[in-house]
């Protein structure tokens, strides 16, 4: 769902524009008693929630896991409760983006067993997988979207300022192809 400026809904071409409205921070459902709410980034607002859903988004700027607690125990009455984490990579810094991380991949390896644990990774490692930076099917491999959320021209506009600008170059193998770096700048 996509709240415009316009604030029209825009799902599958409208069609679900019958069933809810969108307001400029929320999205409610014609019966009032469901609704779509973006929280501020503030542990003590967000409490007292009763959460189906929480999204966290971009979790590798998150400063710890405040709210990743807000929204387990907002879903405490739930049977069925979903957490969904989204991010790019984050840096080599212990950080709760990097826990995470760190967890999924072992729940993947089958060292951890989670049964309520899915676990979507789409991320480049140079040590892991000798992954090679410089090389378009890898960027293809860790953007599923390549071409349509990533752009084509972008990708390539972004890694030209990497090989040109070396202060730019983590920044693009982070947010661009997914790569836990080291720090801001490279080596």
């Amino acid at each position: 769902a996509i709240i415009d400026k316009d604030k029209n809904l825009q799902v599958a071409g409208g069609m679900l524009s019958n069933y809810f409205t969108a307001w400029a921070k929320s999205i409610t459902a014609q019966s009032d008693t469901d609704s779509f709410l973006v929280l501020p980034f503030k542990e003590e607002v967000a409490h007292g929630g009763n959460f189906h859903l929480s999204i966290l988004d971009e979790i590798h700027v998150m400063p710890d896991d405040s709210m990743y607690k807000v929204a387990v125990s907002s879903q405490g009455a739930r049977s069925q409760p979903i957490i969904c984490m989204i991010t790019t990579a984050g840096t080599s810094e212990e950080s709760f983006c990097n826990r995470k991380f760190s967890f999924a991949k072992s729940v993947c390896r089958g060292l951890i067993k989670d049964d309520e644990f899915l676990p979507i990774l789409y991320y480049s490692d140079e040590k892991e997988f000798n992954d090679d930076w410089n090389d378009e099917d890898l960027w293809i491999r860790v953007n599923p979207m390549y071409g349509l959320g990533k752009k084509i021209s972008y990708m390539n506009r972004m890694y030209k300022n990497a090989v040109n600008d070396p202060l730019f170059e983590n920044t693009f193998k982070q947010l661009d192809i997914n790569m836990v770096t080291e720090g801001e700048f490279a080596a």
